[in-house]
């Protein structure tokens, strides 16, 4: 037995896929809408190769389990539904109707829906309307006619079942919107605001058959997605010089979201011998609406060259684990998620260094002569003592 899904469309490719793998299985279709045409046998064909049988939803949906919510009693409101559903079966005023109630594989029935399942048998045999039957009994009946599911019998002419895939483009764009919208997802601290199957959405079965509505909802969902993710990203970063043997590289991370988000940084030297990366950035928090600046810390070799350094935005990570970018491969058309800072190496060395001081001594002490007072050159002087002229230099 196949489980096809509920509101599913039997396209040609998949039954004969199903044919091919499984040519006898039977596949169980739902259909859970009413105006179904002259549908009214439950044992038919898909595409008129694989055998199915046709549940009706009311019933099986009563086997759905549905939790305590702690003022009613969830297995005997079931046991009620099941009373229900099954009276009004004999307004169909069809004779001798089966009907295909199919429970979920992890069904585990109450005991009063147990109770209600077995009611019927209570019943003198003039009262029952329902009996059970087994499934060997129902496969035995003739087949009568090809189902298809009601999204397809309202097709048009143009639109033929057989033709009512998905285009390549939804899907590719499904699959590339997954990985964006995961990537967003990593960098919030609530995951509980988020859809997580807003992507699969785009490649519903409901929009087989309708390809002109199909691109629009793609279309629409992604640039939503686009939008969410692509609001968080690294500011360009300015040419610098490093005059010093060691240094940071600031690299500036802009968060243009309601709320903050938690991202990683990777930074490559593009001439490692000359300059390399000490350590890679921590964990950096981005404030809502705001920027966050972090700072790369290297180490120079040599002097005089001009080296890139780029830094990559990456998704939060644990330690020892690397980057996963948070712009996936592909998708970072506009180079949001990368920037390449521009750094000068003038580093000085130990020996310059030394000499560059010493020079500045000198000229330290030059300066300082030069700034002392000038001391009275000889000169002639007379005196007289005791009457006598004395000359004095």
């Amino acid at each position: 037995m196949l489980a096809w899904p509920g509101s599913g469309q039997s396209d040609q490719a998949t039954t004969k896929a199903i044919h091919q793998a499984l040519p006898n299985a039977t596949a169980l279709v739902s259909n859970n809408f009413e105006g179904h045409g002259d549908l009214t046998s439950n044992h038919v064909t898909l595409d008129g190769t694989v055998n199915a049988l046709v549940a009706d939803s009311y019933l099986s949906d009563v086997f759905a389990p549905t939790p305590n919510d702690g003022v009613s009693d969830a297995g005997l409101l079931a046991g009620q539904r099941w009373l229900a559903q099954t009276a009004l079966l004999t307004w169909d005023n069809e004779p001798g109707r089966i009907v295909v109630a199919a429970p979920p594989r992890d069904f585990e029935p109450s005991g009063k829906l147990l109770d209600a399942l077995q009611a019927v048998g209570k019943l003198s045999k003039a009262d029952q309307w329902v009996s059970f039957t087994g499934l060997d009994s129902v496969l035995a009946q003739p087949k009568t006619k090809k189902w298809t599911s009601p999204a397809a019998q309202s097709a048009t002419k143009d639109e033929p079942v057989q033709q009512a895939n998905l285009s390549v483009n939804v899907v590719a764009g499904a699959a590339t919107a997954e990985s964006t919208y995961l990537a967003y997802q990593s960098v919030l601290e609530s995951k509980s605001t988020t859809d997580p199957a807003l992507p699969y959405r785009t490649v519903a079965t409901s929009w087989r058959g309708h390809p002109a509505e199909a691109k629009g909802y793609s279309d629409a969902v992604r640039k939503q997605i686009n939008d969410l993710h692509d609001a968080v990203s690294l500011s360009p970063s300015a040419p610098l010089t490093l005059s010093g043997k060691t240094g940071e590289i600031p690299v500036t991370v802009r968060n243009n979201l309601l709320v903050p988000v938690t991202v990683n940084l990777h930074a490559v030297s593009g001439m490692s011998p000359l300059l390399s990366v000490t350590a890679q950035p921590e964990t950096a928090v981005v404030p809502a609406r705001g920027t966050k600046t972090v700072k790369i810390p290297v180490h120079v070799v040599g002097s005089g060259h001009r080296v890139e350094v780029t830094t990559q935005l990456c998704q939060p990570r644990k330690d020892g684990q690397s980057c996963t970018p948070y712009y996936p491969v592909g998708t970072d058309s506009k180079n949001m998620g990368t920037t390449v800072s521009d750094v000068k190496v003038s580093a000085i060395g130990v020996i310059a260094l030394a000499l560059m001081l010493g020079s500045a001594a000198v000229l330290v002490i030059g300066d300082r002569r030069a700034r002392l007072p000038r001391q009275p050159g000889p000169s002639h002087r007379r005196a007289r003592h005791n009457g006598k002229l004395i000359a004095r230099y």
